[in-house]
């Protein structure tokens, strides 16, 4: 949800250019340093459970 986040905040940020001055600043590559490491945290639990249980994890994915 976090790059729907960044998104979000630079809509906003486009749209009120004419009533506000808007500068982004090293919290931009801080929210995508956390996007990018929340993506790799998930895959390497993902990774982590089919290795701990192959034939549960292929039943999952092909039940949902």
């Amino acid at each position: 949800m976090l790059d729907a986040f960044v998104v979000a905040i630079l809509v906003v940020s486009l749209k009120l250019g004419a009533l506000a001055r808007v500068q982004m600043h090293y919290g931009l590559y801080a929210l995508a340093a956390a996007v990018v490491l929340s993506m790799l945290a998930a895959a390497r639990v993902l990774s982590l459970e089919y290795r701990l249980d192959p034939d549960d994890s292929q039943r999952a994915l092909s039940s949902g």
